[in-house]
């Protein structure tokens, strides 16, 4: 019987940055983001949309190893990419984290990107 770690740990390709915000004291109260870790992620495309004649989103899905501490508040980076800016990281907003079989091996994460 093939091992399902060895099949599942060759499709994980895309390293991804996890970020958990954290507000600054003061009048402003900005978020700041603070890089908790990086994990390695299989990486989907699930489509995108137009809002506006200058914004548009594309939503993604990742598959990842079993974490208990990701949650919808925390945003993703796709290391090594560039973004509309041409900066090196870019950045995904979480919008849901799920465990697909319960069995806690992989956790689903969907993510958007506003362009």
């Amino acid at each position: 019987m093939p091992s399902v770690v060895r099949e599942f740990a060759g499709t994980l390709n895309v390293p991804l940055t996890l970020e958990s915000p954290s507000e600054t004291g003061g009048g402003s109260n900005a978020v700041t983001w603070t890089t908790i870790g990086t994990i390695w992620a299989e990486q989907l495309g699930l489509g995108g949309a137009e809002i506006s004649g200058i914004e548009a989103t594309a939503d993604y899905r990742f598959r990842a190893r079993w974490r208990s501490d990701i949650t919808p508040r925390w945003r993703i980076g796709l290391v090594g990419t560039l973004n509309a800016a041409g900066t090196d990281t870019r950045k995904l907003q979480i919008i849901s984290v799920l465990d697909p079989d319960a069995r806690r091996r992989e956790i689903l994460i969907v993510a958007r990107e506003t362009v």
